[in-house]
Parts: structure tokens; C-alpha cells; sequence
């Protein structure tokens, strides 16, 4: 398998950590939103732009955890025996 260094995985982990904070963080924030004033046409445009945010945070999220899948499915090292 190829190996990345610890560190590349662990930033990985913490972006993911990232956009699944960004991810709660905007459901939390529509969520008041909705309850406070409802689906109006004042509240339509902001409604949709952080429902805009959590698609593409928890896309990058999935990218990362799809690349560093793949990085770890291709390329086996040699087994060497003696």
C-alpha cells in the first residue's frame, strides 16, 4: 500500500474535522433561521446559500476521505522474502 506520512494524515483528519464542524455549524444556524422566521422570501436567499455551504463542506469531506481511500488501495509495496 502507499504510505503517506502521519502528519499528511492527521491534517487530512483535521479538515475533515473542519467541514463537519462547518457542516453542524450551518445546520445549527438554519435551523434558528427556520424556526425564528420561516421560509419566507426574506429568509429564502440565506436559507439557500447555507444550505449551498453544507453540500460543499460535506463534498470536500468526502473527497479527502475518498483520495486517501484510493491512496491506500494502489500501489502495494513489494513483499520481500528471504
Amino acid at each position: 500500500m502507499a504510505k503517506l506520512a502521519n502528519e499528511v494524515i492527521y491534517h487530512i483528519f483535521e479538515l475533515q474535522k473542519t467541514f463537519l464542524d462547518i457542516t453542524d455549524q450551518t445546520t445549527r444556524i438554519e435551523f434558528v433561521i427556520f424556526e425564528q422566521f420561516g421560509e419566507t422570501i426574506e429568509t429564502l436567499a440565506e436559507l439557500e446559500e447555507l444550505q449551498n455551504i453544507k453540500e460543499r463542506s460535506l463534498f470536500y469531506y468526502d473527497r479527502f476521505h475518498v483520495v486517501l481511500k484510493r491512496i491506500y488501495e494502489s500501489q502495494p509495496e513489494p513483499i520481500v522474502l528471504i
